[in-house]
């Protein structure tokens, strides 16, 4: 998964941001942020991989060649266009950080950020906007109409955490997978438009 906040063209759901979504805080690289005092305790971690990396629950910049801190990194996020977070699909310590980093940068928001999944099909889009507008805050209902069970992604259960962060914050989801056999360049001129990527 990928996520991104940019302010969305006007003529893009309103002027929404759009987030795609993921985040490995662990390598997560950042630029023009000022190193400070790493952040809370990002954990517990429950993927039994890496271990004992000593990188494990710091947030990296490779501007400063060293730790932040939480704070600074949701300070450089908060002021980007466009922020793109990405995960190992299988690591649920990953979709547990998106999740709280969704919800943080959502937090009182005007105009609200969009969350914007890969793994969702634009066929789907008026299935997530019926179930915005009818307020549903379960993620389980939205797997449902999605038929995440059929998509061939991991478990459901992986990415709830991501989905739970924008229902809960009664952000816009937006579907922006490609369909089998098609080309992100087939599809750009058409793609780009809706979530402001084309300005």
């Amino acid at each position: 998964m990928g996520a991104l906040l940019s302010r969305l063209a006007p003529a893009a759901r309103g002027g929404l941001a759009a987030l795609l979504g993921a985040l490995a805080l662990a390598t997560t690289t950042l630029a023009g942020v000022p190193a400070d005092q790493p952040g809370p305790d990002l954990g517990p971690f429950t993927s039994p991989l890496h271990t004992g990396h000593p990188l494990v629950g710091t947030i990296w910049s490779r501007e400063a060649n060293g730790a932040v801190g939480l704070a600074a990194l949701e300070s450089r996020l908060a002021s980007a266009r466009f922020v793109l977070l990405g995960e190992t699909h299988d690591n649920a310590d990953h979709h547990r950080l998106q999740g709280q980093l969704v919800a943080r940068l959502a937090a009182g928001r005007r105009p609200p950020p969009a969350v914007v999944f890969e793994m969702l099909d634009p066929a789907h889009q008026g299935e997530l906007d019926a179930l915005r507008s009818s307020g549903t805050r379960d993620p389980d209902v939205l797997a449902g109409r999605v038929a995440w069970a059929d998509s061939g992604w991991p478990d459901f259960a992986l990415y709830r955490p991501v989905f739970a962060a924008a229902l809960d914050g009664g952000l816009p989801i937006l579907a922006a997978g490609l369909a089998r056999g098609r080309s992100l360049a087939a599809d750009a001129p058409e793609r780009a438009q809706p979530f402001g990527l084309d300005e």
